[in-house]
């Protein structure tokens, strides 16, 4: 490099360094504006983008954590599946009607009102703005009902009272399912978002130059001639944004609808009902129910059925069953059975037909019922052989079988507890021999017209755990009924019961932080012997363990961090030979959720679920129902968010 002769740059240096420094800044310049935007980008399409994944995933991929952007597969049936249950030409239909004609009326009335309070003065005009600015800012739940029983009870100005005073017989107007409840809104300047349309309209028309309606008025220009040629041609493009957000609102309000159409109903409005409407009830079978109009169709018999349907579901009788296998196997349909009194040798056909399709059976399709079952497994494994155990349950005075397949449900899952099982008694009545320590006892009551009642009772020494189930309402079990049918839709042949629905829908329940958690590992033992030696040493001095893991000549587990030193003085001397290591500022993490049991790969998604995060656990200890780990104190929150949120726990 050349320096001039008073030690700077020389001029042409200088141009070279000023030019370099330009393309430089231009460079990094448009780099920083290109990331920005692109960031930008994908947070303005992300909703959209994901939208596109999940419309073409087929249903294995919708809650697979390893499925993230691209599906293992494309379909086109949660197209073709919306398109039937929605009704989407009738929909579309009513939904463009509705927007467009809405829309039209809103903004023409606006424009007029807001051309109005720009330009003409008048009594109470400030009172009328404050009322329009309300109007902006009222959530439209202060004024639903008051709306609600105007539209259903109409009278406008007290008319249809009045004529019903010279009426016989009197007269009632409802707009209710009616699309003037929106059009009538709209004209009267009253509809969805007018308030903030008309100051749009306001704010305009007070920017244009009183110029042009001086001159209009000089040419013998009325106010209205004044308004359509020369303030209309104007406004153009306002009338353009107004038209298009009106038109946007309206297409997405589904709380004005759904609070007003039963039967006229809209895109919105049948989207945010979706979940509840996707079950449909396409055919009914029942011999006894003939002549009756129960809005679908009704059979006498299954062979008489002309109606396709997805899921069979039985309510009947055992005596139903011979007909409804051969019919299920026949057309390849899945079957809930919501039955109780099968005989044996209905559950080997009940078995055999699983071969060919899927069948879901359960004695109580009740939710309550089958999250009674895990608690009284959880009495009966902590209580043990210290306990008697006796079943009673109650329904109305119809039942046939006794006692009910939900009491021998109940029975059969405590008793999968107790090693060699234990043995029912039905009733005591004729009994004169003392009760055995391997009884169950089983009593069934029967009257008025009560739901179901069942109450499992552990009766110890001085004590008494009942644990209860009361069914109100039967529409329970049409309720589990319907769970059963989405779950088994798709499922291969096979038995499915409540076990495997519940641990499909939530395989985990419970996501606990704990910190203040330190973990000590012992090196070089020779074997289990000297790992007990080492528990063994731990617990004299008093020191509390947990997540003890032994493989081979490493002992592993965790203590509280205060216990954390103590632990490592207790362990050095007794053990030279070893080499003692600890770490502290640990949390534990763990995982809860009785639906782990029947539900494969919940370990495989809580690993890789923090490894994405970065995050590499210090050691893990498992069991049937729970996954506890150990993360750095510093990364528990991030940790227990994102696991939370995967497995939607609040």
């Amino acid at each position: 490099m050349t320096f001039s002769k008073r030690g700077g740059l020389t001029p042409r240096q200088v141009r070279a360094a000023q030019k370099l420094s330009r393309h430089t800044a231009g460079f990094f310049g448009k780099l920083l504006y290109h990331v920005f935007m692109l960031a930008v980008s994908f947070i303005m399409l992300y909703p959209v983008l994901y939208m596109l994944s999940m419309t073409f995933r087929p249903a294995a991929d919708m809650n697979n954590p390893n499925v993230v952007w691209i599906p293992t597969a494309f379909t086109l049936s949660n197209l073709r599946q919306i398109w039937e249950y929605m009704d989407y030409p009738r929909l579309l239909l009513n939904t463009v009607t509705l927007c467009v004609l809405t829309s039209l009326i809103q903004v023409a009335v606006c424009g007029i009102v807001g051309y109005g309070f720009a330009r003409f003065q008048f009594k109470g005009k400030g009172v009328f703005m404050a009322v329009l600015l309300l109007t902006v800012v009222l959530p439209p739940q202060a004024v639903a009902i008051p709306n609600f029983l105007m539209y259903s009870d109409f009278n406008p100005f007290g008319l249809i009272s009045l004529a019903n005073v010279f009426l016989e017989p009197n007269i009632k107007m409802s707009l209710l399912d009616n699309p003037l409840v929106f059009y009538l809104p709209a004209a009267l300047g009253m509809g969805l978002r007018s308030g903030l349309f008309i100051l749009i309209f306001r704010q305009f028309f007070r920017n244009l130059p009183r110029d042009l309606e001086d001159a209009s008025s000089v040419d013998g220009c009325g106010p209205v001639r004044t308004f359509g040629r020369i303030m209309l041609p104007n406004c153009v493009p306002v009338i353009v944004v107004v038209l298009l957000f009106s038109m946007v609102w309206y297409w997405n309000d589904s709380y004005y609808v759904s609070m007003y159409f039963d039967n006229f109903q809209t895109v919105s409005s049948k989207l945010s009902q979706l979940s509840v409407d996707i079950y449909r009830l396409v055919a009914g079978v029942d011999a006894m129910a003939q002549g009756q109009d129960l809005g679908f169709p009704l059979f006498d018999s299954l062979e008489a059925c002309t109606v396709q349907a997805d899921v069979l579901v039985d309510f009947s009788r055992p005596a139903a069953l011979k007909d409804i296998l051969p019919y299920a196997c026949e057309h390849m349909m899945p079957v809930v059975l919501a039955t109780t009194g099968y005989t044996l040798g209905d559950l080997e056909r009940i078995h055999r037909a699983a071969t060919r399709i899927p069948v879901f059976r359960s004695a109580n399709m009740s939710m309550g019922i089958n999250l009674m079952i895990d608690l009284l497994k959880t009495c009966a494994g902590a209580l043990g052989e210290s306990c008697d155990i006796e079943i009673v349950e109650a329904h109305h005075r119809g039942k046939a079988d006794a006692p009910s397949g939900t009491a021998l449900l109940l029975a059969d899952e405590i008793n999968s507890v107790y090693q060699g099982g234990k043995e029912y008694t039905y009733g005591r009545h004729s009994k004169t021999d003392k009760r055995g320590p391997r009884e169950i006892g089983i009593h069934a009551v029967r009257g008025g017209s009560v739901v179901g009642e069942h109450a499992v009772m552990f009766l110890m020494d001085n004590e008494l755990v009942e644990v209860r189930h009361s069914a109100q309402s039967r529409s329970i079990f049409a309720v589990g009924a319907l769970k059963a049918a989405e779950f088994i839709r798709d499922k291969a042949p096979g038995m499915y019961s409540m076990r495997e629905l519940l641990a499909e829908q939530k395989e985990v329940t419970k996501v606990l932080a704990e910190r203040g958690v330190a973990m000590v590992s012992l090196h070089g033992l020779s074997g289990w012997k000297q790992a007990v030696a080492a528990l063994d040493s731990l617990a004299k001095a008093r020191i509390s363990v947990d997540m003890i893991s032994q493989n081979g000549s490493e002992l592993s587990f965790s203590v509280q961090s205060g216990d954390r030193e103590r632990a490592v003085a207790t362990l050095r001397p007794a053990f030279p030979e070893c080499q003692v290591e600890s770490a502290g500022k640990l949390a534990k993490l763990t995982v809860q959720g009785v639906g782990m049991e029947g539900q494969p790969g919940v370990a495989a998604r809580v690993f890789g679920m923090l490894m994405g995060l970065g995050m590499e656990p210090k050691m893990v200890s498992t069991s049937v129902t729970e996954i506890t780990l150990l993360v750095d104190e510093a990364q528990e929150y991030r940790a227990t968010d994102a696991l939370a949120k995967h497995f939607g726990i609040a």
